[in-house]
């Protein structure tokens, strides 16, 4: 199944806040028609019924096209994570497709995220390469936009995220420090590496809500430094660092 993540703003909707141009929402149709492809919603738009139902309005009005879902609503509207976002449907999408034993047609196996923000720049967009067009936001989705997704319809999506085989270690200045656990007996260097990616971390899953930044000097109620209660309290979680950011594999 090929996919079009769409975006509103600054693709469809240019020139008044909240109102599609007829003409860009005309050439989305085009491309929908030339590529067979399914609509995903990845605009901020899908975050509720009322601004949903308004896009099913206004692709109806279109040639009756229509989408089929849009990418999670539970995530923070300004973090720049939306290459995340529409990963993560796709690997839930065929994830489902397979334990429901779906047709194989169902699959997602093409996609192009349609967006005006600079998605390749943002967390998770190096994944998006080859599967991204960005418009303009006052020109948007132009007949050359058009063009340029029905060329990268044409490319597979593999996902090339494979997870270490064994044990791997990230270099640093002041040591390394292991993917996949937190040193038993770490360094100073290593201690304030793991203390400044703490104070950086952004969940990436349910798994990693559950964190406490210590203070980063000083020593708590029962004396023992920031440094000791930040290795005794990560040596109970599996960790590994995954995109900058520090999530739990426990």
């Amino acid at each position: 199944m090929k996919v079009i993540f769409l975006d509103m703003d600054g693709v469809l909707v240019t020139r008044r806040p909240g109102v599609a141009e007829s003409k860009l929402v005309d050439n989305l149709k085009y491309v929908v028609d030339t590529t067979n492809a399914k609509i995903v919603l990845s605009t901020d738009w899908r975050r509720t019924p009322a601004a949903r139902a308004e896009v099913r309005r206004i692709l109806q009005a279109h040639g009756g096209m229509d989408f089929i879902g849009w990418t999670a609503t539970n995530t923070p509207i300004m973090m720049n994570h939306r290459p995340i976002e529409i990963l993560n449907w796709v690997r839930e999408r065929n994830k489902k497709v397979k334990a429901e034993g779906w047709d194989a047609a169902e699959m997602v196996t093409n996609f192009v995220a349609i967006d005006d923000r600079a998605l390749l720049q943002e967390r998770g967009g190096d994944r998006l390469h080859g599967h991204f067009v960005m418009t303009h936001p006052v020109r948007g989705l132009t007949r050359q936009a058009c063009d340029d997704v029905i060329r990268l319809m044409q490319n597979k999506w593999v996902d090339k995220v494979k997870e270490p085989a064994q044990q791997q270690t990230i270099g640093i200045r002041a040591g390394a420090i292991p993917r996949t656990g937190i040193p038993s007996n770490p360094t100073s260097g290593q201690k304030a590496i793991l203390e400044a990616r703490l104070l950086q971390v952004t969940p990436l899953s349910r798994q990693a809500t559950n964190y406490t930044v210590p203070p980063r000097t000083g020593r708590a109620a029962g004396g023992a430094s920031a440094t000791a209660r930040l290795h005794a309290g990560l040596s109970s979680h599996r960790t590994g660092f995954a995109g900058g950011g520090l999530v739990s594999t426990k």
